[in-house]
């Protein structure tokens, strides 16, 4: 049905009057509600929570402070070590002072310049004992310098006799000095054949006192090589003699 006008107004009069009188409409309300639901862009802010309801600046202050205290420790240690090396470089140098030497030095002491000056016999009562001989009796082995075993018997002596006589006498620091002799002069005999030597006269035995001074001042030697052997060795009562036989 058709509308009805009354009087003599003209429907496209009435349209465009009240085109003219409407309120005007702001376009983004147009454009919002073209736009679809997944179009809109909705931006939501989230306040980020600090730890313990601290503010930021209350953080990066405590963070400050924490740096200071780290770099304060490292440098604090790095000063105390140089301060404890510039104590130690300036410390003074302990002066020791030497005490005046005795003037009556060893004569067995050894001197760079003079070489080694060993003690006079007079000079000494006992020699170094073998420790096999803290008790007498034996046998006992020793070798040579030039690796020959000798058997020896603390306490005991061979003196001459029909069957063992004296060769050689000297003086003699040590039981391994007596060997020695002995073994040399054998190797002299050896060596020889007799030339220089017509009863070619071997060392057998040897006899040794560690105990220099009770028999060498009258006796001239505690060493003395012997041809012959003992033949029975029971009584071990010649206190500081070493009886001692080649191989």
């Amino acid at each position: 049905m058709a509308a009805a006008h009354n009087g003599n107004f003209s429907p496209g009069r009435l349209d465009r009057d009240n085109a003219a009188n409407a309120p005007e409409v702001d376009p983004r309300y147009f454009d919002m509600h073209n736009k679809s639901p997944d179009q809109v862009q909705v931006h939501v802010v989230t306040q980020k929570k600090l730890p313990f309801g601290w503010s930021l600046w209350a953080l990066l202050t405590l963070a400050a402070l924490i740096s200071a205290l780290c770099i304060g420790g490292v440098v604090g240690g790095i000063l105390s070590k140089q301060l404890a090396d510039c104590k130690s470089s300036l410390s003074p140098t302990t002066t020791q002072t030497s005490s005046p030497e005795s003037t009556s030095r060893p004569a067995a002491e050894a001197d760079d310049t003079n070489g080694y000056a060993p003690v006079l016999a007079k000079d000494i009562v006992n020699l170094t004992r073998p420790d096999e001989c803290a008790s007498p009796g034996g046998p006992h082995k020793i070798p040579s310098t030039g690796g020959l075993l000798y058997t020896y018997y603390c306490d005991f002596n061979a003196p001459s006799s029909s069957e063992i006589h004296d060769q050689q006498r000297f003086l003699a620091y040590t039981l391994r000095d007596c060997i020695d002799a002995c073994t040399n002069m054998n190797q002299l005999v050896k060596d020889d054949h007799g030339k220089n030597n017509s009863n070619r006269t071997k060392c057998d035995s040897v006899v040794f006192s560690w105990a220099l001074e009770k028999y060498s001042r009258n006796r001239n030697g505690n060493c003395w090589l012997k041809t012959g052997r003992a033949a029975e060795k029971v009584e071990f009562i010649s206190v500081g003699n070493i009886y001692a036989e080649a191989p």
